[in-house]
């Protein structure tokens, strides 16, 4: 019997921004067999059939598949790696909020940043600082603890060090 062929292939280019989700999708000569799904070398427990779905830029890593037809006969297919797509933005979620939302940006590892939220006349109404350990993290910010909180549109602010903009964002306070 010829060795199964196994082809991988993306639903949109393997570097993403926060906003976007992926599929990955083995192509397979013949088809009708078993999958064995795998992340930087680790079998991703529950995942079998010829999709990935639903990975997002959390899910870096490298992925491959083990693929097995009706015969026994295995073939891997060639890796594909999910990496972050540096950005100058920062994206708030949800728009419009309670006053609870998140804030995520991609900023060098291991550097610390400031959060900091102000309200229509330019008064800062929060502030957090940290440290980021990968490429894009993800704060989240309650600004309701910090006094009374109108409705209205705040700017989020993050710094790095040395007072380097990250990026700034308009929100909007709806309770």
């Amino acid at each position: 019997n010829p060795l199964p062929t196994v082809h991988l292939s993306t639903s949109i280019p393997p570097a993403l921004l926060p906003t976007q989700v992926l599929t990955i999708t083995a192509t397979t000569i013949p088809s009708g067999g078993s999958y064995v799904w795998y992340k930087n070398g680790s079998v991703i427990p529950g995942a079998g059939g010829n999709t990935l779905p639903g990975l997002t830029v959390s899910d870096q890593g490298t992925y491959h598949v083990v693929y097995t037809d009706a015969n026994g006969c295995v073939m891997t297919s060639s890796s594909i790696a999910i990496t972050a797509l540096p950005s100058e933005k920062i994206w708030v979620y949800p728009v419009p909020n309670p006053g609870v939302f998140d804030v995520r940006f991609y900023n060098t590892s291991n550097e610390q940043v400031t959060v900091r939220v102000f309200d229509e006349k330019g008064a800062e109404v929060y502030q957090r600082k940290t440290l980021t350990t990968i490429p894009y993290t993800t704060v989240h910010v309650n600004i309701n603890g910090s006094g009374v909180i109108a409705n209205g549109t705040y700017m989020v602010e993050v710094r790095g060090e040395n007072g380097r903009l990250v990026g700034a964002r308009k929100i909007i306070v709806n309770r």
